[in-house]
């Protein structure tokens, strides 16, 4: 709760890094700083006392349309027009996952909101039909695949394997100790 009359006679700041449109924002309370994106196909990090920016993530190939947090892990989570969603540790600053919706929806392809659920921890996307995607750590993730493997690639620049299935579910290898390394 705030006092309004404390609002009022604060002196009015504008933060204008963004040079189009911004599409959504989201303040992580724990880290004290903004997110926000727009039109421009990255997300400005910054800090709302000062407007300081803290950093700028790229890596999305349209417009980022939506924003939310996942506090507990320290995750910054986006969806771009082109219905792909990163996850971002706001620690580093770096994506470390990155889900791309395939699926085709009619009478528009697009997904219009996104969500995260911190109780049952899903990321929840909507478009004609509301999904919820199981977020789940590496300690979680099984060592094998759910659904019969369709495919499997031995990279030798990673030293890894990259393993498919037909469930759509790509699963990257560690070579050396048969560990997996990432699922998506």
């Amino acid at each position: 709760m705030h006092d309004l009359e404390t609002l009022v006679y604060r002196k009015k700041r504008t933060f204008n890094l963004h040079q189009k449109g911004i599409n959504s924002f989201v303040y992580s309370v724990k880290h004290k700083q903004v997110a926000s994106c727009g039109e421009e196909r990255h997300i400005i990090l910054w800090e709302p006392y000062t407007l300081q920016q803290l950093a700028y993530l790229n890596g999305h190939n349209t417009s980022v349309s939506h924003l939310d947090i996942n506090e507990e892990r320290n995750h910054l989570i986006s969806l771009g027009t082109d219905k792909v969603v990163k996850i971002w540790d706001t620690r580093h600053y770096e994506c470390i996952q990155t889900i791309i919706d395939r699926v085709t929806y009619r009478p528009e392809d697009v997904l219009s909101a996104l969500t995260y659920d911190p109780i049952t921890h899903n990321i929840i996307v909507c478009s004609i039909v509301v999904k919820f995607w199981p977020f789940k750590t590496q300690e979680e993730i099984k060592t094998s695949h759910e659904s019969p493997v369709s495919f499997a690639r031995y990279n030798h620049h990673f030293d890894a394997v990259v393993s498919g299935d037909d469930a759509g579910f790509i699963a990257v290898w560690d070579i050396e100790n048969g560990k997996l390394m990432s699922r998506f």
